[in-house]
């Protein structure tokens, strides 16, 4: 389990590295880097919160203010790479030069209200120097971490399961069960996306092909929620911008653009539907067989009743590694690096969390070796 606090070494360290770039030169790469580094160790916190000491409490409000921070810039970066990547057809063109445009604007204005009602990068990075006092302490507590690693990949698992059925119409809401939340499936996914990256770098096993599946499925939800919300802003720069009071044919031609962003998204969540009700399966197969969740016989049913009282049962998970499983191979699409690099992109439609749906930076940014 020490591979797993070097891990978390390596989050707290790319943290220092990159936000002060972040947000003194708002450079892009930096501002991915840092938020998707506070997210990892965000996943760390919550999986190893049963040995932590309240101080964790503090890095992890940090991690939470400098993604907030920095959200409305890597919401805008995202944007503007899927802008610059659609085809500027006669038609269409003028509409992607102003949209453009438009987003440009508004990361420098962005870049401008971050200077003056920001605070300096030291003040908040220096909160995540508690981290090295709780990693003593779980050093002395390794092997506890394990029992929690297993069971939060089944717990997180289920989690993603649950909702991705519902969305691909494998299973049925109840009568009066709220909407189905495709947002949800995609939150539900980066939990366990980071939950496996600590699997593995605690030395957990488990099937490449398994992990590159689940790879293309949230890279599927990804793109699905970076173009709704482009869908969503772009709609909303056309009413305030009054374009259509003032340029009434680039106001419709834009709508033309919104609209193919709208089909985009829903092309890529028929694609995660598809992915999910072929594979989806497999996937529980494969963890339930190279992670398996090992419940102890009751062997107090055994015992005279005065020797077993006040004790219980425990639920220990097991680690058993194991080769690949074939049974992926077929059901697999070999995605290229590009499309399963350290992503996170988080174009999120509420004001809170920005846009890291797949953890890949706009297309011109070197892409770190993806939430």
């Amino acid at each position: 389990m020490e591979g797993l606090l070097k891990y978390l070494d390596e989050q707290i360290d790319a943290v220092r590295e990159h936000a002060t770039a972040a947000l003194e030169a708002f450079d892009e790469k930096a501002v991915h880097q840092a938020r998707v580094a506070t997210r990892r160790i965000k996943a760390g916190l919550e999986l190893l919160d049963p040995l932590l000491a309240k101080s964790a409490k503090n890095m992890g409000r940090a991690g939470r203010k400098l993604r907030r921070r920095l959200g409305p810039l890597r919401d805008l970066d995202v944007m503007i790479g899927l802008v610059a990547e659609g085809s500027k057809t006669d038609s269409i063109a003028p509409a992607i030069d102003w949209l453009g445009t438009t987003l440009q604007n508004q990361r420098r204005d962005a870049r401008l209200a971050d200077h003056r009602g920001g605070s300096k990068p030291s003040k908040l990075l220096g909160r995540f120097d508690s981290w090295w006092k709780l990693r003593h302490e779980l050093q002395a507590n390794l092997d506890a971490i394990e029992p929690l690693l297993t069971e939060a990949l089944h717990t997180r698992f289920a989690g993603f399961a649950q909702q991705a059925d519902l969305i691909s119409g494998i299973t049925q809401p109840a009568e009066d069960a709220p909407h189905i939340d495709v947002h949800q499936v995609r939150i539900e996914g980066k939990a366990l996306r980071y939950t496996l990256e600590m699997a593995e770098a605690a030395g957990v096993k488990l099937p490449k092909k398994m992990i590159r599946l689940f790879k293309a499925m949230q890279q599927s939800l990804g793109d699905w929620h970076d173009h709704v919300v482009l869908y969503e802003r772009t709609l909303s720069l056309i009413v305030d911008e009054e374009l259509a009071l003032h340029e009434p044919q680039l106001a419709g031609t834009t709508l033309d653009l919104a609209r193919s962003y709208l089909n985009r998204s829903i092309k890529s969540l028929n694609g995660f539907k598809q992915q999910w009700t072929k594979s989806g399966g497999e996937l529980k197969a494969a963890l339930d067989e190279h992670v398996p969740l090992v419940v102890e016989p009751d062997t107090d049913a055994a015992r005279p009743a005065e020797e077993s009282a006040g004790e219980t049962t425990a639920e220990t998970p097991v680690v058993e590694p194991q080769e690949d499983i074939s049974a992926l191979e077929d059901a697999i699409v070999e995605p290229s690096d590009e499309d399963f690099s350290e992503s996170e992109t988080d174009l999120d439609p509420q004001p809170t969390d920005s846009i890291e749906s797949s953890d890949n930076p706009s297309p011109d940014v070197v892409q770190e070796p993806p939430g």
